[in-house]
């Protein structure tokens, strides 16, 4: 421990308990070394979830272009269903891939929000220009 506020950060941690197999620990780590780390950056499972929920996005427009493609009538034939409930399957598939697009617009506002360049800068004003000038 050489008395950087990082240290001390990272030791108060360590005092609650908090190790480094939490989330926490990792946000910490990463925003104290200021994210210098590219296997640190705190975002990444969150630009995961992101991709992951903009492929389901996909996926469920792609599939309702290809029912819609073959004729509500074809399918009522078909699966020996009604208008309305054919109707009501793609209203609601519309209404699932505009729910999930939400869902991943707030998970990259998240991520745009948490990036080291936005929370490092607070990081160094508070702890390292506040709080240890105020301490000292």
């Amino acid at each position: 421990d050489d008395g950087a506020p990082s240290d001390t950060v990272l030791a108060v941690l360590e005092t609650f308990n908090v190790s480094a197999s939490n989330r926490a620990h990792d946000f910490v780590v990463a925003y104290t070394g200021a994210c210098s780390d590219e296997d640190t950056d705190p975002t990444t499972g969150l630009q995961h979830l992101e991709g992951d929920v903009q492929t389901a996005v996909d996926e469920v427009w792609k599939t309702l272009a290809n029912v819609e493609s073959i004729g509500v009538s074809a399918l009522v034939e078909t699966c020996g269903t009604t208008d309305d409930n054919v109707e009501r399957l793609l209203g609601d598939a519309r209404s699932l891939a505009r729910a999930l697009t939400t869902m991943r617009r707030a998970i990259g506002g998240a991520v745009s929000t948490l990036r080291c360049d936005q929370i490092y800068p607070l990081y160094i004003r508070t702890v390292e220009g506040s709080l240890c000038t105020e301490a000292a």
